[in-house]
């Protein structure tokens, strides 16, 4: 059997993603919105849009050794920081498995990293 690729939705989480290249803000929004209308209901997408336009008017341009931080709480809402600098936060589970679901999610822009990341052995 293959393993489910599931996760615990509703549990504290962090990914820090460290940067080695220019990336303008533009691109953080345009390939988050891009992946979330490929990977998720157009329903879902519509519940969380309002939220997810307010963690793109967070974010801001990148260079070489910048740390973007996503740090979810349950009860408080996904915080998203620039190298320590909180920027601030978006509540709601929902809004935090689908954002997070970029990465860990059932079509992840990357399935070895997501495999890495949640300690699923390859089959």
């Amino acid at each position: 059997d293959a393993p489910s690729h599931e996760w615990p939705s509703d549990i504290p989480k962090r990914l820090e993603l460290c940067y080695f290249r220019r990336i303008p803000a533009k691109g953080f929004i345009e390939s988050s919105q891009e992946h979330l209308q490929t990977t998720i209901s157009p329903e879902r997408l519509a519940q969380i849009q309002t939220r997810l336009n307010q963690l793109y008017g967070l974010f801001r341009d990148i260079g070489p050794g910048d740390r973007y931080t996503l740090t979810y709480q349950p009860d408080l809402g996904t915080s998203l920081s620039l190298n320590g600098d909180l920027l601030g936060t978006i509540p709601g589970e929902d809004f935090a498995a689908a954002y997070f679901g970029i990465w860990l999610g059932k079509r992840p822009l990357n399935e070895k990293f997501r495999d890495q990341v949640l300690g699923f052995s390859a089959s």
